[in-house]
């Protein structure tokens, strides 16, 4: 007899072997309908209206024996469980009402978490199926809620309540019909099932509303508690200190997504979060420490920045000085600012250097000049130029422009700006917005940035940089009107063409200019006017290279003294009376701080509210040095013939005016024919002119 061999008595093993089923949840609760009745309804009157639902939706022995009739005591006595909760409408069975109530699906499409829930209508449906499935009525919102209120169940809703929804195959006028068709006794029970439907959709809304507030509550109690937990543990690992300095309600630390949880903290779930808290409780620490720095920091920043101020409102002379946060970088001030925070700063530690500052202001200077030389150097217009010894700053052809606030100018054609005048422009310090990344920044820069807000009050700014600014603009128009003075322009500074008082030009082609008025110009009205032809020629169109306007040489000598006069009698008035109250669209700075630019009512209005200076004298404000094109105004002369024509006001005007003089000028500077069509209208010349 052969002998078996191993393999077959051990598949014949495997082949008895049954598999082991794993214990499911199922398999414990597949007895349950087993289980005697009475014992059944006990543990179903501990149960809420969703947990009847869902043990229906387990087993269909559970479904048939929850959705019958029999059953509908169980459902009553769920919902007795909770608290506010309406009576079951008529129109609804109580599972029906659960369903409405407690079950977050769109009774469309079954998406989750639902939350609108449309009572009087007995529906639940998202946004999609709302417009889907509802109707809205076309009627005017009055009618819907005065006449059609007791004769169709609709929705109201919208920001005003004022939209109306009901439900479709149902319309006011369909209403309308069935409602007449009804005796008396069947129109007043509609009304009153109406009323009551109505009614008791606002009891649902109520306790809905008051549901989530509820809710909402728990889940803070349940933070709260949470909070309390972690803060308890923390405090046995040593952070009790760190604790203490936050906000009495540990405002940080709630944000932490590990904390800010609405569960239960078990002694597992701290196991788990707790190397993550304590990363950032260590985190928290060491930006607390840097904040500590920081602020002391800028206090002192802003100790210095009184100091400064308080010097700079002394000087006499106020046209080109650094700002305080110029000097901030000082070596000087650096070994002060950054002493150990234990260490107390007060002002008798920068008052000590006041008498530095004027040095350190030309030193300022001269740096801030050396860049604004290599700028000019390294501008396309200047690039293969050797200057032959001249300073390039000097030279009268050396016209920066700014390209960071030509940004918001609504022409093209962006603002000159000339030396020292530039020097002090706003946009040399660059403002720097809140929230804006300074995290590249070390502590002292971001400090001295923080001080620096109370001086342009608000915005915090840098120091100088001239890195928005270009030259060369206007070079060829300034060219131009260096040549007319009759001068070398390769050669010619400011100083020399502000010398000259042996000729002084006029525009030939210009709307201003007529046999009535003549606005006599030196250099610096030159280049101003020349802006005016350059706007004037963008409103209408005008090629660029049309726009120059045509000037002319003025030597007589009558007529010159009379121009030298009254250009002395206006900057005399500039200079010495700024604050009379005349204001000549010239533009003034704040000599108490460095909000700049303003005109003669709104540096007045700043001074008394900024400063508490009711009465500002020129001490107080002096005129902005990047703003001369807009402070010099030329010399109108009028002539004696329109005496006769204008009135006794007007007359008084070019009397009285610092700027304006009655001179027989056609001999010296005939205009050309096609210059007088605006002058003609002599009010308007007058308000033009603002003598």
């Amino acid at each position: 007899m052969p002998r078996k061999r191993k393999t077959d008595q051990a598949e014949d093993a495997l082949a008895t072997k049954r598999p082991r089923r794993a214990r499911t949840s199922r398999g414990v609760l597949e007895r349950m309908p087993e289980m005697p009745l009475d014992i059944l309804f006990e543990i179903f009157k501990y149960f809420v209206p969703m947990d009847l639902l869902n043990l229906s939706r387990t087993m269909k022995v559970f479904r048939r024996f929850l959705m019958a009739r029999s059953a509908a005591p169980l459902w009553k006595t769920a919902r007795l469980n909770v608290k506010g909760l309406p009576e079951c409408p008529a129109h609804l069975s109580e599972p029906a009402y659960a369903n409405l109530a407690f079950d977050t699906h769109c009774n469309s499409c079954y998406k989750p978490n639902v939350k609108i829930v449309f009572w009087s209508l007995s529906v639940r449906y998202c946004p999609g199926c709302r417009n889907q499935n509802l109707v809205k009525c076309r009627w005017s919102s009055w009618l819907c809620s005065r006449a059609q209120r007791d004769m169709i169940v609709l929705y109201s809703g919208g920001l005003s309540g004022r939209e109306h929804l009901h439900l479709p195959g149902y319309s006011p006028s369909k209403a309308r019909e069935e409602f007449d068709a009804l005796d008396k006794e069947g129109q007043a029970a509609h009304k009153l099932q109406i009323r009551n439907t109505l009614n008791w959709a606002m009891e649902c809304e109520h306790w809905d509303s008051l549901r989530g507030s509820n809710r909402e509550a728990e889940l803070e109690a349940l933070r709260e508690s949470r909070l309390n937990s972690i803060v308890a543990h923390l405090r046995d690992l040593d952070w009790g200190d760190e604790l203490d300095r936050m906000h009495p309600t540990y405002g940080p630390l709630t944000r932490h997504a590990d904390v800010h949880k609405a569960q239960v903290l078990t002694d597992r779930i701290w196991n788990n979060i707790r190397d993550g808290v304590v990363k950032w409780m260590q985190s928290f620490r060491a930006q607390r420490i840097e904040q500590e720095h920081l602020d002391a920091l800028t206090g002192r920043c802003q100790t210095f920045r009184l100091v400064y101020t308080a010097w700079y409102t002394k000087q006499k002379d106020k046209g080109v000085l650094p700002r305080a946060i110029d000097l901030m970088c000082r070596p000087e001030m650096r070994a002060i600012f950054e002493q150990d925070t234990d260490h107390p700063v007060s002002h008798a530690d920068f008052d000590t250097f006041t008498s530095s500052f004027a040095q350190w202001s030309a030193e300022w200077k001269a740096q801030c000049d050396e860049k604004l030389r290599e700028l000019v150097r390294n501008s396309p217009s200047f690039k293969n130029e050797t200057f032959d010894g001249v300073d390039p700053l000097s030279l009268a052809r050396v016209v920066f422009t700014c390209s960071d606030c030509s940004k918001y100018m609504v022409c093209q054609e962006r603002d000159p700006l000339l030396y020292p005048g530039i020097l002090t422009h706003d946009c040399m310090y660059e403002s720097i917005f809140y929230g804006e990344d300074v995290g590249a920044l070390s502590l002292f820069e971001r400090a001295s940035r923080n001080a620096s807000s109370a001086e342009t009050l608000g915005f915090r700014h840098a120091s100088w940089s001239c890195k928005h600014i270009e030259a060369g603009a206007y070079e060829e128009q300034m060219v131009d009107i260096i040549k007319v003075f009759g001068m070398d322009p390769s050669r010619a500074t400011r100083d020399d063409l502000d010398a000259i008082d042996d000729v002084r030009i006029y525009c030939s082609d210009c709307p201003r200019s007529s046999s009535d008025f003549l606005p006599v110009m030196n250099w610096r009205h030159a280049f101003s006017h020349l802006f005016y032809h350059i706007n004037t020629s963008l409103i209408r169109l005008v090629p660029r290279a049309e726009r120059k306007p045509l000037l002319k040489r003025i030597t007589e000598q009558d007529l010159l003294r009379v121009v030298l006069q009254k250009e002395a009698e206006f900057t005399a008035m500039l200079a010495g009376g700024l604050a009379g109250g005349t204001d000549f669209g010239c533009l003034y700075n704040c000599s108490h701080c460095v909000k700049r630019r303003f005109l003669l009512p709104a540096v007045h209005n700043h001074l008394n509210r900024q400063h508490a200076v009711e009465h500002p004298t020129e001490t107080d404000f002096y005129l902005s040095p990047d703003a001369e094109l807009s402070t010099n105004k030329e010399t109108v002369l009028v002539h004696p013939t329109l005496k006769e024509t204008t009135t006794e006001d007007q007359r008084k005007l070019v009397d009285n005016s610092k700027r304006a003089a009655w001179y027989n000028f056609l001999a010296a500077a005939p205009p050309s024919a096609s210059s007088s069509t605006m002058a003609n209208n002599t009010a308007l010349m007058f308000r033009l002119f603002d003598f």
